[in-house]
């Protein structure tokens, strides 16, 4: 085995609604121990902290959501106008873009996916290019609660 080579890490983050949370105590004990990370793919809570991670914020968001309430939380993914299949994703985009302004995925310094669904074609949709935040959005996003996605 040639040990002259560069390793490359690449990390698969999972979604688990607030219990996804875990992935910043993980990010942190790998930074601990100096260990980088070239590349995160993540589905829905997993994109969310994957991607604020590849975008250098997630200090910032941790101080920031770990002063919020569970039901807070849970507040800023589903809208009061959940009963009526009305719910968007304005307020979670608004708490997100603190963090990672406009960024695209291009231009992110840690190689970043998030994962998706095409809901026509129930197949999984790689976001790789474009707009951070409405990837993030499209992936944690949860089909029959969130009817309008821009």
């Amino acid at each position: 085995m040639d040990f002259t080579k560069k390793r490359r890490l690449a990390l698969a983050l999972s979604g688990g609604s607030v219990r996804g949370l875990a992935h910043i105590g993980f990010l942190e004990v790998l930074e601990e121990n100096n260990i980088k990370i070239d590349y995160i793919v993540g589905t829905s809570m997993g994109a969310l902290i994957g991607g604020i991670y590849a975008a250098g914020k997630l200090n910032g968001f941790k101080e920031k959501i770990l002063k919020l309430s569970r039901n807070k939380i849970l507040s800023l993914l589903l809208s009061n106008q959940i009963k009526k299949g009305n719910t968007d994703t304005k307020e979670i985009e608004k708490f997100i873009k603190i963090f990672i302004e406009n960024k695209k995925i291009e231009n992110l310094n840690i190689g970043f996916t998030a994962i998706a669904t095409d809901l026509k074609t129930g197949k999984e949709v790689y976001l790789e290019k474009g707009s951070l935040l409405k990837s993030i959005s499209a992936s944690i996003s949860i089909p029959g609660i969130f009817s309008r996605l821009k």
